[in-house]
């Protein structure tokens, strides 16, 4: 889980408490009136907007603090400035599988496809507007390698804006984790990185 503490302590104790927590992940049995932009199978995809019912927004929150013990903080900042959520939700288990957040309009700059070499490295700087900005993506660990990241992309590009369908190239991910970072290479080749809650 990444938690540091002594054997035969108090922390022992809590590390425990917060690896079952972690491990439970957040439970979603529905909400009477849900967005839904995509079915998969049993699976399916809701976004949340900022204007929905409270008990929506809540559960955005819940997310946010479950993915914030991955990615750090910077998550928990989302839940009272973030456009658009979409929840992955696995219909089998009633739980929420993933998360993405984004906004509709981001500059970003590019970064080649080894993520090492970034264009403020050059001369001139290469600038991009009008992106779709990727501010977090995360998915539970009972659920990694599965597609679900790829999944909500995907649902991102087909309903951000209003009658266009993104390309994917046109995603600026926000200062990924390693782990974020290639998923944003295998899925859009080319790498944009935008400024991060933490830098705003």
């Amino acid at each position: 889980c990444g938690m540091v503490y002594a054997h035969g302590t108090e922390d022992e104790r809590i590390h425990t408490a917060f690896c079952r927590k972690l491990a439970a992940g957040v439970p979603f049995k529905g909400w009477s009136v849900e967005r839904v932009e995509k079915r998969l199978h049993h699976d399916r995809v809701v976004s949340v907007r900022p204007t929905d019912p409270a008990s929506h927004l809540q559960k955005v929150r819940q997310v946010l603090e479950a993915a914030s013990r991955d990615v750090g903080g910077f998550a928990l900042q989302l839940a009272e400035r973030f456009e658009q959520a979409y929840l992955y939700i696995n219909g089998a288990d009633q739980m929420v599988a993933g998360m993405v957040v984004a906004e509709s309009s981001r500059e970003g700059a590019m970064i080649d496809s080894t993520c090492l070499d970034t264009v403020r490295k050059r001369e001139p700087q290469v600038l991009e507007s009008g992106l779709a900005g990727v501010q977090l993506v995360w998915v539970h660990g009972r659920y990694r390698r599965k597609g679900v990241a790829s999944h909500m992309l995907d649902v991102l590009r087909e309903s951000l804006v209003f009658g266009y369908k993104l390309d994917r190239t046109e995603l600026a991910f926000s200062a990924p984790t390693s782990s974020g970072r290639s998923l944003a290479e295998a899925y859009t080749c080319l790498l944009y990185t935008s400024p991060s809650p933490r830098d705003s």
